[in-house]
């Protein structure tokens, strides 16, 4: 059960990049350089250890089983 949860937490900690991607495109829209540069950097730095962390937390077989 533990596997299972941590295994869709790493689901939401990407999806939380994609919503911070999208906070960078508001803040463009807005003209707010400073916080598109911002936003990028955590959109980057959740994209850079999201994969690692699946890994760790073996999604790809915890997600799968029935």
């Amino acid at each position: 059960m533990y596997n299972r949860f941590l295994a869709y937490a790493v689901h939401l900690f990407t999806i939380l990049g994609v919503y911070v991607s999208f906070l960078a495109i508001e803040a463009a829209v807005e003209k707010n350089i400073s916080l598109v540069f911002l936003y990028l950097a955590i959109a980057l730095f959740i994209d850079g250890i999201d994969g690692s962390l699946a890994r760790w937390a073996d999604v790809k077989n915890v997600c799968t089983q029935n």
